[in-house]
């Protein structure tokens, strides 16, 4: 089983006697960990590595992004390791340079889906839907307003302010195809 601190902002490697090239220092140093991210990720990381793990693997995962989706950000954006993660999706690995509003916009889509999808399982869970009550709807919706809902200070509102600009961008944008 490997290390659980693997994911340490501070960890350096092992000192071998052999001269590695760290290559996940600038990201270590870079990305500001949000308080209780760092044990989320390595009790995840444990539950994934071990097949004798005591905490229910679907519990653990949802945890962790119930931590990442529900997260206020108001003034520093990659403060939420989703928005982060996604504007490493938005460089193009062939080009080394941002990708275009087209090129952009259908990732953008499927993470904005996928999260709302998370969000609502996190919200509803599928065991208490059955025996759900007029108050259980009303918590939704609250929740539902105040984390996967565009105007909110949270991660899916500037991913969904994002989609709107891509796409704003992507129908601007001279269509090759369409003209000739």
């Amino acid at each position: 089983m490997e290390d659980a601190t693997a994911f340490s902002p501070t960890s350096e490697p092992a000192d071998s006697g052999i001269s590695e090239v760290d290559t996940m220092k600038d990201a270590r140093r870079l990305y500001p960990w949000p308080s209780g991210l760092q044990e989320i990720v390595s009790r995840l990381w444990r539950a994934l590595s071990s097949s004798y793990y005591t905490e229910s693997l679907e519990m653990v995962i949802l945890e962790f992004f119930k931590h990442i989706l529900f997260q206020y950000v108001r003034v520093n954006v990659f403060e939420s390791p989703l928005l982060h993660f996604l504007a490493m999706l938005g460089i193009d690995e062939d080009t080394h340079r941002l990708r275009e509003g087209n090129d952009f916009s259908f990732i953008l889509a499927g993470m904005v889906y996928c999260c709302r999808v998370l969000g609502v399982k996190i919200i509803l869970p599928t065991t208490f839907r059955r025996g759900e009550t007029a108050e259980d709807d009303e918590r939704f919706l609250e929740l539902r307003l105040k984390h996967l809902a565009d105007g909110s200070f949270s991660p899916i509102a500037e991913m969904i302010s994002l989609l709107a600009y891509s796409r704003h961008y992507a129908f601007n944008h001279a269509n090759a195809g369409t003209i000739s």
